[in-house]
């Protein structure tokens, strides 16, 4: 059998998705899992937060194949409270059958164990729902569970195809404490690959497909990029999707990044700060780290409830234009 894994998915209302041909092209005998980037209006408790709120359109559990299995753990997977949430994933467990080890978001496919963590930082629900963190103090209690596994994450940041110093670190990590695979989900867009002691790290499998969410998507931005997991031989190859569903099997591109003790240099040298202010995790201390998100975070809330945040942001987008050309 070969486990693929796929990029970001949604299909709003008042768009049109069949997974019909793509089914047929990985073969009934195999399996794909996607990161299903929105909701259902499931309980009918409608709770929205959100400015973006991804609602999927109903008709993809009606015609949802048995070999594609939906990933929750997103932060748009909660756009509708944390009760829709859980009837959703209750739904989708139950049409799907997947074989739950243990409780915390661990399955098990064909003796594959396959973990999935969330970065609160990316708007992820970690405290009301049951994701794990993508976090380093997080990471070393679970490490039994990283053991042998298959990691996905729903982290890093938007847009960027790089991993943040302390992303590239904490998937480091997750390799050390013997993780098969780590791929990144949530970026939109087709990150770099790296290879660690031997092991794969994907940044990014972009978009698998994703409706037009205001000026941002679009389906003729889908990268439509998988990884296959082939569970006889334990090899990993990649993939790109056609326009008719077919698969092309194509030999991935590895980034050659500096060492862990370089790499802050790089990164700050090839992402410049924005005119959001927002911190780049240039650090590998999580109290750091986090510190400096929350106290952004809080702010920034500010500036948006007062409606001075976009006066704000086209003022330091104009400082730094010109600071950039002296």
């Amino acid at each position: 059998m070969i486990i693929f894994f796929a990029g970001d998915f949604f299909c709003a209302e008042n768009d049109k998705f069949s997974f019909d041909n793509f089914s047929k092209s990985i073969g009934n005998e195999n399996k794909c899992i996607l990161n299903f980037e929105g909701t259902f209006n499931i309980s009918n408790n409608i709770k929205m937060k959100r400015k973006i709120n991804l609602i999927q359109n109903k008709n993809i559990l009606n015609k949802l194949p048995k070999n594609i299995y939906l990933n929750l753990v997103n932060n748009h997977s909660t756009d509708l409270g944390i009760r829709n949430y859980f009837e959703m994933k209750e739904k989708i467990k139950n049409m799907n059958n997947l074989n739950h080890i243990k409780n915390r978001n661990l399955i098990l496919i064909e003796n594959t164990k396959i973990l999935f963590l969330a970065d609160k930082r990316e708007d992820c629900n970690v405290k009301e729902t049951d994701f794990l963190e993508f976090d380093f103090r997080n990471i070393l209690d679970i490490s039994e569970s990283i053991k042998d596994s298959i990691v996905i994450i729903h982290g890093g940041l938007e847009g960027r195809i790089d991993p943040t110093p302390y992303q590239r670190y904490l998937s480091h990590l997750l390799v050390d404490l013997s993780a098969k695979a780590v791929l990144f989900m949530h970026s939109h867009v087709e990150g770099t690959i790296e290879i660690y002691k031997n092991k794969i790290i994907h940044y990014g499998l972009g978009n698998f497909y994703f409706s037009k969410v205001g000026d941002l998507h679009g389906h003729q931005k889908d990268q439509s990029i998988l990884l296959g997991f082939d569970t006889r031989n334990k090899q990993i190859s990649t993939y790109k999707l056609k326009p008719n569903s077919s698969l092309i099997k194509y030999d991935y591109k590895i980034t050659e990044y500096p060492p862990l003790s370089e790499y802050r240099s790089f990164y700050m040298k090839n992402y410049k700060v924005t005119s959001s202010l927002r911190p780049r995790q240039l650090e590998y201390n999580q109290f750091i780290v986090n510190t400096k998100f929350y106290l952004w975070n809080f702010f920034a809330k500010i500036l948006v409830k007062i409606g001075i945040s976009k006066a704000i942001k086209s003022l330091f987008l104009i400082y730094f234009r010109i600071f950039s050309k002296n």
